[in-house]
């Protein structure tokens, strides 16, 4: 299953046969309906053939062999939500280049936000599989898609400054009130007398980098992750395929 041999899930899955009182949890979480976005029922009939035995019967094969099952349940559907913020990030990133072609200052800040809101939203749905159920669904995964090269930590520091942007703005307040507010700005590398430092929101329009209080971010780098990661994904799906 997912390239893992009996030997390595049983190494993942000892604790949780050590530890039956969490039965009741988790065959209550299986009766219940998840949905994708379109509406369908992700029910895996495997597992909901199992959910009384799970209740009656909870030897340890038994047990084993729904967890198995639910980790991989959990897999599929966050694996699944994961390529549609792919999807939604790689959308912004084209519409931010539009606008960056059209000198639309507005639009190129609003597509950048959003670029960087659903990559975060990777991030975060890849770190909740690596560290859900004692690391069991991140073996899983690791065993499924190829995450070599993958990164999206080094742009945790921009996400906060979008999420925090409150305490940024107190921040350029106290240190810059008397000056000009420089916010929203383009330049190009070539640009001079404008301090990175000084500028809450900067956009270096021929490095697409992107700076928040003299912080620079490499767009185009940190869409070649969501690039990557999609076409990972889509080799692993391909490969469930053949």
């Amino acid at each position: 299953m997912y390239g893992v041999s009996d030997a390595e899930v049983n190494k993942h899955f000892r604790e949780f046969e050590k530890s039956r009182r969490q039965f009741p949890q988790i065959a209550e979480s299986l009766e219940k309906d998840v949905v994708d976005p379109t509406g369908k029922i992700l029910q895996d009939t495997d597992i909901a053939l199992l959910i009384n035995e799970l209740k009656l019967n909870a030897d340890s094969t038994t047990l084993f062999r729904g967890m198995v099952l639910y980790g991989v349940r959990f897999l599929n559907l966050y694996l699944q939500e994961i390529e549609t913020q792919l999807q939604f990030a790689s959308r912004c990133y084209d519409n931010y280049l539009l606008a960056k072609e059209g000198e639309k200052v507005e639009d190129i800040f609003f597509h950048i936000h959003h670029f960087v809101i659903h990559t975060s939203n990777v991030d975060k749905l890849l770190d909740k599989i690596l560290n859900s159920f004692q690391g069991i669904v991140g073996h899983l995964l690791k065993h499924s898609v190829d995450l070599t090269g993958i990164d999206f930590k080094s742009f945790r520091t921009l996400r906060n400054h979008l999420e925090h942007f409150e305490e940024r703005l107190d921040a350029w307040f106290y240190l810059y009130a008397g000056g000009p507010i420089l916010d929203m700005n383009l330049a190009t590398s070539e640009t001079k007398g404008l301090p990175e430092e000084r500028c809450l929101r900067l956009l270096r329009t021929d490095e697409n980098v992107f700076i928040v209080l003299g912080e620079r971010f490499d767009l185009a780098h940190l869409y070649s992750q969501v690039c990557l990661l999609a076409q990972r994904l889509s080799d692993f799906s391909d490969s469930k395929a053949a």
